[in-house]
């Protein structure tokens, strides 16, 4: 597959699945709308006959009624309840497509020192690797040399990169900073965090 296209196929299927979900969404809306008309019909029915229960003596017929209304609406409540779980669902499954096309686009962009991680934040080294950059230009992560962390030690293992833009150590252990896995949002070294 030509890379250069690669781009422009991934932008049209995930507009296509996009025009998709907004049909759906309509048809749900749609859906969503005449179910509440329903349910506030069977609503009102459901009031009427517990006042007509109040009203006259107990009989096996008006609390049929109510039983009848009742789960009539309840059905109602339900439907309306699985249709939000589909549109959710496929809301999901449409990120979870725009997340795979994200790292098909990725995937040809290889790093040279250790493995690029989903977050371009997290960069895993690989320290036993034998074959070291010689030239620190051509990595795409942490260099071979130079200051890594509050620890000042070597490149090594889980590393996340500061979101500040005028930083003199980019690259800091995960390890060191307390961290087991990526932050959600923007992460912010200790020199570079305001004070609280």
């Amino acid at each position: 597959m030509d890379n250069n296209r690669l781009p422009q196929e991934t932008l049209e299927r995930v507009t296509e699945e996009t025009d998709n979900l907004m049909a759906n969404y309509n048809k749900y809306v749609e859906q969503l709308k005449e179910s509440y008309t329903n349910a506030q019909k069977e609503r009102k029915e459901f009031l009427s006959s517990g006042i007509e229960f109040t009203k006259l003596i107990e009989s096996e017929e008006t609390e049929e009624k109510i039983l009848t209304v009742y789960e009539s609406y309840k059905k109602l409540l339900d439907d309306r309840t699985s249709l939000s779980k589909n549109f959710l669902s496929e809301i999901n499954s449409l990120l979870s497509l725009v997340d795979q096309q994200l790292l098909l686009l990725e995937s040809s962009y290889e790093p040279k020192f250790g493995i690029q991680t989903q977050n371009p934040r997290i960069f895993k080294t690989n320290k036993n690797n034998p074959k070291r950059l010689r030239n620190p230009e051509d990595a795409d992560g942490p260099q071979m040399n130079g200051k890594y962390c509050i620890c000042n030690g070597p490149a090594y293992g889980d590393m996340i990169a500061c979101d500040a833009f005028h930083i003199e150590i980019p690259w800091f252990h995960m390890e060191c900073m307390g961290l087991f896995s990526a932050p959600r949002g923007n992460w912010l070294c200790p020199n570079c965090r305001p004070s609280e």
